[in-house]
């Protein structure tokens, strides 16, 4: 299984770059996500002042 697997070179250099990308990916949207609902936090803290 292992041989199968490392029998074609390209793969193996591109599987981590496709897990970097796809955690980058994620992380940006986590991040996204993360600083939309802050927003959403502050705004709905500034209505409620006024």
């Amino acid at each position: 299984m292992l041989s199968l697997y490392y029998k074609d070179a390209e793969d193996v250099s591109l599987e981590p770059i496709m897990v970097g990308k796809f955690f980058a990916y994620l992380l940006i949207k986590v991040l996204n996500a993360y600083v939309a609902s802050n927003k959403r936090q502050k705004d709905k803290e500034v209505f409620n002042i006024e």
